[in-house]
C-alpha cells in the first residue's frame, strides 16, 4: 500500500457480493485512526448495501489484529446485522502482508486460539 497514515475504509456490498461503493471512513496517523461506526452505517444504508467489509491498513508492517481491531469486528457485526447488513469480512492489510478477519475464524466472535498483536498500534474506536 506505501501508505505512512491507517486509512479505515468500508466496502458496500450488493446481495450477490459485488462492490457496491468504496468508502474512506477515517484516516489517521501512523499508529491508529478513529473509527466511528455511525459513519459506516451511514455509507452502507445510503449505498443500499446487504453485505460489508471492513478495510484498514497497518502502517507498521504488522498485519495482526490489535485488541481494539477486535473488539471493533465483535460489535460491529451485531450492529449491522440488526440493520440486515451482513459484515462478512475485516481485512487488515500492510505493505507485505494481510489478516482476514473470516479466513482467521473470527468474525463469529470466535477470538481464542489467535495471537493479538503487542506493541505500539493502538486503534482508536
Amino acid at each position: 500500500m506505501g501508505e505512512r497514515y491507517e486509512k479505515v475504509y468500508v466496502l458496500a456490498l450488493d446481495g450477490k457480493g459485488g462492490l457496491i461503493q468504496k468508502t474512506l471512513i477515517s484516516s489517521g496517523d501512523e499508529g491508529e485512526a478513529a473509527f466511528y461506526p455511525r459513519l459506516a452505517v451511514a455509507a452502507l444504508l445510503r449505498a443500499g448495501a446487504q453485505g460489508a467489509v471492513l478495510c484498514h491498513n497497518h502502517p507498521d508492517g504488522d498485519a495482526r489484529p490489535s485488541l481494539a481491531d477486535r473488539q471493533l469486528t465483535e460489535a460491529l457485526i451485531p450492529l449491522l446485522k440488526s440493520l440486515g447488513i451482513e459484515l462478512l469480512d475485516h481485512i487488515i492489510v500492510t505493505d507485505t502482508a494481510a489478516f482476514s478477519f473470516s479466513q482467521g475464524g473470527l468474525t463469529g466472535g470466535n477470538w481464542h486460539g489467535t495471537q493479538e498483536k503487542k506493541g505500539t498500534h493502538h486503534d482508536v474506536v
